[in-house]
């Protein structure tokens, strides 16, 4: 664990964009699938801890990255891409990796959107309120912090339009994000980044302008299918698909080997080549519940 006198405790709120941006970001660390994310994308142990540190001899960067056996494994600089000069002298002095969240890909290893996208793909699973409230706030402090720029929203699948599953849920007529507008019966496919894809039906009980809610989703082309836990599609859905999602429920538990119904859960994982071999019957199961 970080020393005391490592820990840093006087950002300037008041100031400074970027470390009202970092203050929110740092709240989001505590959510341990978040921070795991984050540590996964840049190579780093999933259990690292991530703090605000103290002054280096280099300067001070935004986050550093400990191990469990107090090993520095890294440094994280968030940029508004103000000031780049900065981020490379970081990188060209520190004893240990510096890694940089911002705005472009081309130049740092995670965007501020994809930040976003994260903890937004987490919610779907995992609708805890404080959390959700937490990514919202994140959200609109990137969006202020780009100009008061909104957010771009979902966009329309790509990569995985050309997989098994892709082209199956194309088959059975879903709309790709944007081309229509939301009502019943008709499945929808999303996605905040080119290799991923959130399946989605109409939710008449969601607040707010986006009347989806996903069923199942895919996250940065991993070999894996989150379902969408019971509790929380029956939260969103209309009453009259309880009967509908109850069987839903049972063919993933009798043809997948998954179940959506275990309490204190954010998703049930399945492998995709268990989905992709169960695809058609998968879709006559969840036809219904659009």
């Amino acid at each position: 664990m970080p020393l005391e006198d490592d820990l840093f405790v006087n950002d300037d709120l008041d100031n400074s964009a970027e470390n009202r941006l970092n203050h929110v970001l740092f709240g989001l660390f505590l959510k341990d699938e978040y921070r795991r994310e984050i540590l996964r994308r840049l190579g780093v142990a999933q259990d690292a801890i991530i703090y605000k540190p103290s002054n280096r001899s280099w300067g001070r960067p935004d986050f550093a990255m400990e191990s469990r056996h107090g090993d520095t494994l890294g440094y994280i600089e968030v940029e508004l891409d103000k000031d780049l000069g900065q981020l490379a002298h970081y990188q060209a002095n520190a004893e240990a990796s510096v890694y940089s969240f911002g705005r472009e890909k081309r130049d740092h290893n995670i965007t501020l959107q994809e930040l976003v996208g994260i903890g937004e793909c987490i919610v779907e699973n995992d609708p805890a309120p404080q959390f959700e409230l937490m990514v919202r706030h994140f959200a609109k402090q990137v969006s202020e912090a780009a100009g008061n720029r909104k957010a771009p929203p979902p966009g329309p699948v790509q990569a995985q339009l050309k997989t098994p599953l892709g082209k199956a849920l194309l088959k059975v007529g879903m709309v790709n994000w944007g081309e229509e507008p939301i009502r019943p019966g008709k499945l929808y496919g999303r996605t905040n980044g080119p290799d991923g894809i959130s399946v989605r039906v109409f939710a008449p009980k969601r607040k707010g302008s986006d009347k989806t809610v996903g069923l199942l989703n895919i996250t940065a082309g991993r070999p894996v299918v989150r379902f969408a836990i019971h509790s929380h599609l029956a939260g969103y859905l209309h009453d009259n698909k309880r009967a509908a999602l109850d069987e839903w429920a049972d063919f993933i538990e009798q043809q997948l080997d998954g179940d959506i119904r275990i309490t204190g859960t954010r998703h049930c994982p399945i492998d995709l080549s268990v989905v992709e071999d169960n695809v058609d019957d998968m879709l006559e199961a969840m036809l219904p519940l659009c």
